[in-house]
C-alpha cells in the first residue's frame, strides 16, 4: 500500500513538471521563424502553429480568425524584407498556456519605402503535444509610429 502510495505520488509529481526549458525555446524559436517566413511570403507557414480558434491582430489593423483568414491577410500585405522577434517576458497562465510579451521590427519593402518600423506584442500560446499554438496574438507599432 505504502509502496502505490509512493509511486502514485511520483508519477503526480512527473505529470505536473514543467516541459523543459529548452524545448520550450526550441518552439518559441519555430513560431518566430513561422511569423518570419510568413511575413516574408511563405502565406501558409504560419499555419501549422495556429490553434484552429486563432486570433491575429496585426499592427496595421484588423482581425483574423483561423488559419485561412490568417493566411489571407498575410497574403494581402506586400512581402516584408526582414522580420525580427524577441521574447521579452513570458508569463504562465496555467493549464500549458503562456502570455509572451515582446518586441518586433518590420523592414518594409522597397516599394513601400524600405522603413524599419519597431513594435510590440502580446502573444498567447498553448503547448499542445502537436508543439506551441497560437491562440491570440496582437501586435501594436512603437509609440510615436504611425501605422
Amino acid at each position: 500500500m505504502l509502496r502505490t502510495t509512493i509511486l502514485t505520488a511520483l508519477a503526480m509529481a512527473a505529470l505536473t513538471l514543467p516541459v523543459a526549458a529548452d524545448s520550450i525555446e526550441a518552439e518559441e524559436a519555430k513560431m518566430i521563424e513561422a511569423f518570419a517566413q510568413a511575413l516574408g511570403g511563405e502565406d501558409d507557414a504560419l499555419a501549422p502553429h495556429l490553434a484552429d480558434s486563432a486570433v491575429y491582430m496585426p499592427s496595421t489593423g484588423g482581425r483574423f480568425e483561423g488559419a485561412e483568414s490568417i493566411a489571407r491577410s498575410l497574403s494581402d500585405f506586400p512581402d516584408v524584407a526582414d522580420f525580427t522577434a524577441k521574447i521579452d517576458d513570458r508569463v504562465p497562465l496555467g493549464e500549458g498556456h503562456t502570455l509572451f510579451i515582446g518586441t518586433y521590427s518590420v523592414t518594409l519593402p522597397p516599394e513601400m519605402g524600405g522603413a524599419t518600423l519597431p513594435g510590440k506584442y502580446v502573444l498567447v500560446a498553448e503547448n499542445t503535444p502537436d508543439g506551441m499554438k497560437l491562440l491570440r496574438h496582437v501586435a501594436f507599432p512603437a509609440r510615436g509610429m504611425e501605422r
